[in-house]
C-alpha cells in the first residue's frame, strides 16, 4: 500500500512548436469572424465565418491541444493528441524517445504523441537526444528514483536550465515511472479517450458550411 504522502508530482509538457503560429492562427480567425458578421453580414460573408471557425478549431486541435501529462499522484501518463488521448499507467512505462514526435512503450505496445519534438532538420542531422528506457526492476542510463526529501525536481534544477525540453523529459518521466513502480502503482489497462468538443464544434462547422449552399 503506498501512503497519501507518498505521491509523484505533476509534469506537464506542452507544444514544443507551432504554438506561436497557432496563437496567431487563432487571433487571425477570430478577426475574420468579427469583420464577417459584424459588417452587413452576406452569404459569402457567413460562409466565411464558418470556414474560419473550423480552420480555429484545426489550429487549436493540432497545434494547441496536443500535451504529455504525467497526472498528479503519478498513476497515469496522458498522451494527449490533436482528437485523442492516450491514458497509460505510469508503471507500465519501459521506454520514452523523442524525434519528430514522442515514442513511449510499454512491454508490449507503442504510442506516439505530438506535443514533444524535434525539427525534422535537426532529426536529420542527428542532433537528437537518444531514447531512455528501463526495464522492471532496473533504471534507465543514469535515471535514479526520486525519493522523499531529496531537493528541487529536475526541472527546477538550474544546471538543467539549458537543456532542451525534448532532452529533459524522458529522463523526468522514466524517473517518474521507476517511482511509480517502487511504489507499487498499478499498472491498470491502457485507455483512449477522444477529443469531443473540438470533433463535435469540426463536424458542425462543416455541416453548417455545406448547408448553407444547399439554402441559398
Amino acid at each position: 500500500m503506498t501512503g497519501a504522502s507518498e505521491t509523484i508530482p505533476e509534469q506537464r509538457y506542452g507544444p514544443t512548436s507551432g504554438s506561436v503560429i497557432g496563437f496567431l492562427g487563432l487571433g487571425t480567425c477570430a478577426v475574420i469572424v468579427g469583420m464577417a458578421v459584424l459588417d452587413h453580414p452576406t452569404t459569402v460573408s457567413i460562409r466565411v465565418a464558418i470556414a474560419a471557425v473550423g480552420i480555429a478549431v484545426l489550429v487549436w486541435a493540432y497545434l494547441l491541444r496536443p500535451r504529455i501529462i504525467v497526472e498528479a499522484g503519478g498513476s497515469t501518463l496522458v498522451l494527449r493528441n490533436p482528437l485523442s488521448s492516450w491514458h497509460i499507467p505510469l508503471a507500465a512505462v519501459r521506454v520514452v524517445g523523442v524525434k519528430t514526435v514522442t515514442t513511449v512503450k510499454t512491454e508490449d505496445r507503442r504510442f506516439d504523441a505530438v506535443a514533444v519534438g524535434y525539427s525534422m532538420r535537426k532529426v536529420v542531422r542527428g542532433r537528437t537526444a537518444p531514447a531512455s528506457g528501463s526495464m522492471p526492476g532496473t533504471l534507465g542510463g543514469s535515471i535514479a528514483v526520486p525519493s522523499a526529501g531529496r531537493g528541487p525536481e529536475p526541472a527546477r534544477d538550474p544546471r538543467l536550465a539549458d537543456l532542451e525540453i525534448q532532452a529533459l523529459m524522458p529522463d523526468r518521466i522514466l524517473a517518474a515511472a521507476d517511482r511509480a513502480r517502487a511504489l507499487g502503482f498499478p499498472e491498470t489497462p491502457i485507455e483512449r479517450s477522444y477529443a469531443v468538443p473540438e470533433i463535435v464544434l469540426l463536424g458542425l462547422t462543416v455541416l453548417a458550411l455545406v448547408a448553407s449552399y444547399i439554402v441559398a
